[in-house]
């Protein structure tokens, strides 16, 4: 067995890995003012110890030489964020950077930003569902994962979804072909009973978390995802 020196950057590299673990992250950007113009890129993952991103032109690896620091406004969820951050990994279509000076507001952000993406990899599917409670009554498909989440699905005859509800952390985001969208708090009593206590609209941020945990469950069929991801408000 190998065992590297606890000042070795392999080991710091694997310390970081294992206590601060990466998510893939879409549609969110970071703007960098490199060479006297400012060049925008897409996130590719995100921690709290840095983030990564994707290159989209030939040669723009030689934009990051390791070890250099950079400013630079990171977007996420709709707000932009100042940020201080050095060059770890530089390899051919990607860049990692490791976060320096984290501000809270930041930190709360990645949180709220990652949460949602651990749940939806977290969700795994329960073979042969046997649900026979009144509020999950002809449930199709149910997926439970971290952080008390569940996801119920309703679908006709060819699998294409009637209903949803997702339960995670004391929220929930219910949809159905006919009501639309729905979110608020769930609550669960000492018998399992569930009950939910809708908003007197949909709030953006329940909705805005559900997104990013329904578009990255990877069990979950790509048709259904479409449906319920674009059943959005």
């Amino acid at each position: 067995m190998t065992i590297w020196p606890q000042n070795s950057g392999l080991w710091r590299r694997r310390v970081e890995r294992r206590e601060y673990p990466r998510f893939p992250v879409r549609h969110e950007i970071i703007k960098f003012l490199v060479r006297n113009s400012e060049k925008t890129f897409q996130l590719r993952d995100l921690s709290f110890a840095g983030l990564g991103i994707e290159l989209a032109e030939h040669g723009e690896t030689l934009l990051f030489p390791m070890g250099q620091q950079y400013r630079a406004r990171l977007n996420l969820a709709g707000e932009t964020f100042p940020v201080e951050v050095e060059a770890k990994r530089v390899e051919a279509a990607h860049v990692g950077f490791a976060f320096r000076n984290l501000t809270d507001p930041l930190r709360a952000r990645i949180e709220e930003t990652i949460d949602p993406l651990r749940i939806a990899l977290s969700l795994k599917a329960i073979r042969a569902p046997n649900l026979t409670d009144s509020f999950r009554e002809g449930v199709t498909a149910w997926y439970h994962g971290e952080m008390n989440s569940d996801l119920y699905l309703w679908q006709d005859g060819v699998g294409e979804p009637l209903k949803a509800v997702l339960l995670w952390n004391g929220q929930f985001w219910e949809w159905s072909a006919a009501a639309g969208v729905r979110t608020g708090e769930a609550s669960q009593d000492f018998d399992k009973k569930l009950d939910l206590h809708p908003d007197s609209q949909p709030l953006h941020k329940r909705v805005y978390q559900a997104r990013k945990i329904l578009e990255n469950v990877t069990e979950l069929p790509a048709g259904v995802t479409k449906v319920l991801t674009e059943s959005q408000v």
